[in-house]
């Protein structure tokens, strides 16, 4: 079979031999492409950066301990300065450097919901909107899943201590309702070998439902040794690992200071009254003229980084129009089926328009379908008056040019073929 490694995402590596040489191997065996660092690290690239606390150049550590990095920045050791990086990913043991892809996609998401939320927060800005200022201390809220066990009970009580509040629940369909009514800060849930309801744990966790997708995931573990693949996936998809086996004050404190830095961020209410400018009275989405503004942002990014942004828009098939009621269930089934950083809004009488920040055209079918099947299950009637159309950003779109565009093409009908 040909070598597709080449595939795979880079990583810089800060270390020396012979522990460079160990890294290098347990990343690739975790399909990530690693490559040495050199001496003058760049503190601004996209590509992650991982530093080696036991065997990396001084330099670097300096550094890292002086410098503000944007880049994604991994630490590899104990009990390091490199914990007061409100972005950095902590591995303390080797073993679990093949786990790192996983955990490097759910702060890629989990940056990339910050970064969306600033932009709408200053476009609603240039439009008078004002924010309440937020409270200088936050209590963190989680939500456990677990069997409810003696040693639980007693990390639920040590987080109490600490002011950090515990909801529990024994089954994933009980953690699912909770996280479609309630807002948390992260969800801790114990992964052990051949624990009952493994299979339904990584179809949620792996499905990616817009309720927790954005909510960072904290496995908690006995030891890594005697997982089988599908636990291994599991872990690949968190945010963070930790060890039962350190005391439950001990295990409490470290749970309360990296969940602070994962602190759930509300967007700006849009059930509030706003300009027409800003929200759509009728639905509540977002107006065409913020949306606009917004997406002149939205592209900026995207060439900054690289990354893609795809634009979906949602018309009556027949060159008529959505009543009130129609629009309004629309707007209600376009909000429960899209992820937090896709930005749904209104066109006219007869269309809507949603932006994908660093999503493909093929990522954007993907959440097509999501829609569309949500519309027929809904209203299978409305579902037939209902066509679409995607277009990925190109380097010459401006936002008028892009919805214009997308607006211009010829509209499928129903679902993708």
């Amino acid at each position: 079979m040909p070598d597709l490694s080449y595939l795979d995402p880079p990583i810089e590596v800060a270390a020396e031999s012979p522990r460079l040489e160990m890294i290098q191997s347990r990343l690739r065996s975790g399909r990530l492409r690693p490559y040495r660092a050199s001496k003058s690290v760049s503190r601004n690239c996209s590509e992650p950066l991982l530093v080696d606390l036991a065997s990396a150049d001084p330099e670097i550590l300096r550094a890292l301990a002086s410098s503000i990095f944007t880049r994604p920045v991994v630490i590899l050791g104990e009990d390091s300065e490199g914990r007061t990086l409100f972005d950095a990913l902590i591995i303390d043991r080797d073993k679990d450097i093949p786990l790192l892809r996983g955990r490097l996609a759910a702060l890629s998401r989990r940056k990339a919901r910050a970064t969306e939320l600033k932009l709408r927060r200053e476009t609603a800005r240039e439009f008078g909107v004002e924010f309440p200022s937020s409270p200088s201390e936050v209590v963190p809220e989680l939500l456990y899943l677990g069997d409810g066990s003696t040693r639980f009970l007693a990390l639920q009580a040590a987080l109490n201590e600490r002011g950090v509040s515990v909801t529990a629940a024994l089954s994933v369909h009980t953690a699912t309702d909770y996280m479609r009514h309630r807002r948390f800060s992260a969800v801790l849930f114990d992964v052990r070998p051949a624990s009952k309801g493994r299979a339904s744990l990584e179809q949620w966790i792996s499905s990616g439902e817009a309720a927790f997708s954005n909510v960072p995931l904290f496995a908690l573990v006995d030891s890594l040794h005697g997982f089988e693949e599908s636990e291994r996936n599991i872990l690949a998809s968190t945010s963070e690992v930790l060890e039962h086996g350190v005391a439950a004050k001990r295990l409490a404190e470290h749970i309360d200071m990296i969940s602070r830095k994962y602190l759930h961020e509300d967007l700006f209410d849009t059930s509030l009254d706003y300009s027409a400018d800003v929200i759509d009275a009728d639905t509540r989405l977002h107006a065409r003229p913020y949306f606009e503004a917004h997406l002149e942002k939205q592209i900026e990014v995207s060439i900054q980084r690289g990354e893609p942004l795809s634009l979906l828009i949602v018309k009556h098939s027949d060159s008529g129009w959505f009543d009130l009621g129609q629009r309004q269930r629309l707007a209600e089934i376009l909000t429960n089926s899209l992820r937090d950083t896709d930005m749904p809004a209104v066109l006219g009488i007869d269309s809507f328009v949603i932006s994908m920040p660093a999503t493909p055209y093929r990522g954007a079918v993907t959440l097509c379908e999501r829609f569309l099947r949500s519309v027929e299950e809904h209203d299978p009637h409305l579902a037939t008056q209902i066509g679409w159309r995607i277009m990925e950003k190109r380097t010459y779109h401006t936002a008028r040019t892009l919805v214009a565009n997308t607006a211009a093409g010829i509209f499928q009908r129903l679902r993708v073929a």
